[in-house]
């Protein structure tokens, strides 16, 4: 049986500049994630019964996927749209260096004490 996924990469879009930076630097404060990366993207969607068209600005993070349910919490807070994309995918292999570096930069959400 393959090995449990212990990274992910999380996927959102916002619609402006500000926005992108605003959830960049909630998820990278403190640490939910080790990077995030910001590309410019043509989106074209439905949406209350009507096709949209938008330029949109696509963020991914990488984190550890202990992080996800923090990392979910902290996008739904901020992120400006009614109906956010908050999208993870599990990373099933990559190089153990940079996945070593996902580690060293992360620190896993405070769990309650019992």
């Amino acid at each position: 049986m393959p090995n449990e996924p212990r990274y992910i990469v999380v996927t959102t879009s916002v619609d402006n500049e500000e926005a992108a930076q605003h959830i960049t630097q909630a998820l990278l404060e403190p640490r939910l994630v080790a990077c995030v990366q910001a590309s410019g993207i043509q989106s074209t969607f439905w949406w209350k019964g009507g096709l949209e068209h938008t330029e949109e600005i696509r963020l991914q993070a990488k984190a550890p996927i202990a992080n996800s349910g923090a990392i979910i919490d902290a996008i739904r807070a901020i992120h400006p749209y009614e109906t956010p994309e908050i999208i993870i995918t599990p990373i099933l292999d990559g190089n153990p260096a940079y996945l070593k570096w996902i580690d060293d930069e992360t620190l896993a959400p405070e769990q309650p004490k019992a």
